[in-house]
């Protein structure tokens, strides 16, 4: 809603949802007093709100260009327990039992002028927060109570239950803070502040999207220490484990020769050897097509167990621990060890 557009919209639909409520019949009162004559009302009969397929096909058929929310069912914290549908009134008593000690505070508002304010507000607010309507002006339930009796003429005894109050404030209060509105801070924020437009006041967070492939800062930082370079145009790397292949397509590829370290960042796929052998060897030349032709007519010609008897030996010898010195083996100086220690005893 546009500021300034409702009031010059007298034909516009407007549902008043409660409207044969206190705050809700106000409401009304004061539309038509301002010259609406397009206003959608309904009883519980004709609309269950809590029906939420009833209120979604009201809606389809009607359109109502605004909704104002009067509808609610009111009462203290126990009489919405014990008493979901009906108040009692009691005239004529002797006496009057009444919560409490009477020292909690409570601030009312005359329900014309809180229709006058939504109006009002459906005027001049486009915004989404809450506004509080209120005076600012508190009073005691006590004072309320005595005045309730003057103004009615009662002539009997107000009895003050403190059991139900330390029962109920126990049980529903506990932990809420007492909080009043500051009418001098309100004046001040009514009087600079902008509803709508470039006024209205609206918190921007910046979305930062990082993809799979995002560098990670630490892992940088530590290959930048140890001196790895970026080895462009690198197509594919071949990662073989198991019976699989890691194919890493385009990646960013990472070396540093001197750390023997190499890094391949990208996003891989797990494929078998047999899917990407043909590609391989599409690639190769035919010196290499026949090298790799002679080795396997040498692996079929091998006995069975050979080929792992020989990678047997190649690992043991890996396994020596070369000369530190021409002619000189660890295990010829631990035994000139041995001998020279009787000869330096006697």
């Amino acid at each position: 809603m546009k500021p300034g557009s409702f009031m010059s919209e007298k034909s516009a639909k407007i549902f008043v949802a409660g409207h044969r409520g206190l705050v809700g019949s106000a409401i009304v009162r004061k539309l038509q007093e301002s010259g609406f004559t397009n206003l959608l009302l309904r009883t519980h009969s004709d609309l269950d709100l809590t029906n939420q397929a009833d209120v979604e096909s009201f809606f389809s058929t009607e359109k109502p260009a605004y909704v104002i929310l009067a509808a609610a069912k009111v009462g203290g914290i126990h009489a919405n327990n014990t008493y979901p549908a009906d108040f009692i009134a009691v005239n004529n008593a002797e006496e009057v039992v009444v919560w409490g000690s009477g020292s909690p505070l409570r601030e009312f508002l005359h329900v014309d002028d809180l229709a006058d304010a939504c109006v009002f507000l459906m005027e001049k607010y486009s915004g989404f927060e809450h506004v509080n309507v209120g005076s600012g002006v508190e009073v005691t339930i006590k004072e309320l109570a005595e005045l309730v009796k003057e103004v009615v003429g009662f002539e009997g005894k107000l009895v003050w239950d403190y059991s139900l109050e330390s029962e109920w404030c126990n049980e529903c209060w506990l932990g809420l803070v007492h909080t009043q509105m500051n009418r001098e801070k309100l004046m001040k924020m009514a009087n600079t502040v902008r509803t709508g437009g470039k006024g209205t006041v609206r918190r921007k967070k910046k979305a930062v999207h990082k993809t799979n492939t995002t560098d990670d800062k630490k892992l940088q930082s530590t290959l930048k220490r140890i001196g790895v370079n970026s080895i462009p145009a690198i197509e594919e790397v071949n990662i073989f484990k198991d019976d699989v292949v890691i194919q890493f397509t385009n990646p960013k590829v990472q070396a540093s020769i001197a750390a023997n370290t190499w890094v391949v960042s990208g996003s891989p796929q797990t494929k078998k050897l047999e899917d990407i052998l043909p590609q391989i060897l599409s690639q190769l030349g035919p010196d290499n097509m026949d090298n790799l032709r002679k080795l396997a007519e040498q692996l079929k010609k091998q006995p069975p167990g050979e080929g792992n008897a020989s990678a047997t030996i190649q690992e043991e010898d890996d396994d020596d621990v070369p000369e530190l010195v021409a002619g000189e083996t660890f295990e010829a100086a631990a035994a000139e060890e041995k001998v020279a220690a009787p000869a330096a005893s006697s």
